[in-house]
């Protein structure tokens, strides 16, 4: 049995044990995720449903159908938010050949892409950061050491987000996003501290990504005046 198994198993011992309400409460903590998202450069685009986006979301640190996967999220929640012409940077091939597209990442490329297809941005996404939790911990309070305080066991990812302007080749608007989640912590009859985390690394990752595309559009709509009340409102949310 694999060890997070392992831990999920004694954990469910634990959950017998439990009144209902304390069991709903401790699910609800498990699903909680906190994501901070700070910027490095402003957005200095006013960002509009018809324009065309196309998605570069390989990251090395995951797997190719991780990468496809949040690439589905990323581009489910632009079409959520009411940008529907958001495409893969795969998907448009024949156009490629077409208008002799090889590189978009060269700006003579960028402008053909924003000349014959009517792309506006690419939106970079990379995941520089993804670290896992061991799933269990244990702390004796009689023990010689506490009460140093321990480090909480989380779960946590490091997404980025750069979006590029294909008429200029220069990145207006880049933002992190930061997503960590939460342990359970049981007391059990012995006096010992038990701590669980059967959350993953990857799933902070999803939260994350789609909170940080929701926070584009907030972020880069226009009149800029606007969006601020609902994205101090939506800054609120994001630790629920």
């Amino acid at each position: 049995m694999p060890l997070r198994g392992f831990y999920f198993f004694i954990f469910l011992i634990h959950m017998k044990r439990l009144i209902p309400s304390t069991l709903i409460l401790l699910i609800f903590l498990s699903s909680c995720h906190t994501t901070r998202i700070t910027k490095s450069q402003y957005c200095k685009i006013c960002l509009e449903t018809a324009d065309g986006i196309i998605l570069d979301t390989e990251s090395a640190l995951l797997s190719n159908s991780q990468n496809d996967y949040v690439k589905e999220i990323i581009q489910k929640e632009f079409k959520n938010m009411g940008i529907n012409n958001v495409f893969d940077k795969y998907e448009l091939d024949y156009e490629y050949f077409k208008y002799g597209i090889k590189n978009i990442d060269k700006l003579e490329d960028m402008k053909a892409l924003n000349l014959n297809l009517d792309i506006k941005y690419i939106l970079k996404a990379n995941v520089s950061e993804m670290r896992e939790s061991e799933g269990y911990d244990q702390v004796d309070p009689n023990s010689s050491i506490y009460p140093i305080p321990r480090t909480p066991m989380l779960n946590s990812s490091l997404l980025n987000y750069a979006l590029v302007e294909t008429s200029s080749g220069e990145v207006v608007y880049k933002i992190h996003i930061n997503t960590s989640d939460s342990e359970i912590p049981i007391n059990t009859k012995d006096g010992m501290e038990e701590y669980y985390n059967l959350g993953t690394s990857f799933r902070t990752l999803r939260v994350g990504a789609k909170r940080g595309t929701k926070y584009i559009v907030a972020d880069c709509s226009c009149p800029k005046m606007s969006t601020v009340r609902w994205r101090r409102l939506f800054q609120k949310k994001q630790k629920l």
